[in-house]
């Protein structure tokens, strides 16, 4: 009797044991490490800004322009080259990007002019490293001095506060 209870008491120390391990393993999800102690590992450098059209923007990334609107092709804006390095997290995460456009104001301080968004995707043959271009990003048509800040988030969207913020230099654009 004291062997049967023993024999009892041990099964379901083994069944809460993998059911724990496996509620654990679910709890983490497929995307790789858990995100708790990465952030801190994540970098992003801020790199080149190019003046560009929506139409050549859009020609260099492959995309028909023959049904796209003339006022698009016709908008002056610029992309921005930037690297996001994430040690750590599995090739093919996606880390959610924002960029933040400001205008130099006359009398000093900047104002949030457009905003853009788009995916940065961890990199299966450098897996932990994009070396990344925001899509186009429309300018308003009023000459001045820009920065483009780059805002990456944790995969998920499980937060509103970036892991990592960078900016371009200041640049003139006409």
């Amino acid at each position: 009797m004291i062997l049967q209870a023993g024999a009892v008491a041990g099964a379901i120390a083994s069944i809460s044991g993998i059911v724990i391990g496996a509620a654990h393993l679910v709890a983490r999800g497929d995307s790789g490490p858990s995100t708790s102690a990465q952030p801190d590992r994540v970098r992003l450098t801020a790199g080149a800004v190019h003046s560009t059209t929506g139409k050549l923007a859009l020609q260099a990334a492959g995309t028909d322009i023959n049904s796209t609107p003339k006022a698009i092709l016709d908008d002056a804006g610029v992309t921005v080259d930037y690297d996001l390095t994430t040690p750590g997290y599995k090739p093919g995460t996606e880390f959610p990007v924002r960029f933040l456009v400001y205008r130099k104001q006359p009398g000093g301080g900047e104002r949030i002019v457009t905003r853009g968004a788009d995916t940065a995707r961890v990199q299966p043959v450098e897996s932990d490293r994009c070396g990344c271009t925001s899509p186009f990003i429309s300018l308003p048509r009023a000459p001045g001095r820009y920065r483009v800040e780059i805002q990456v988030f944790q995969p998920g969207g499980k937060t509103t506060e970036p892991l990592r913020r960078n900016s371009t230099k200041a640049f003139d654009f006409d």
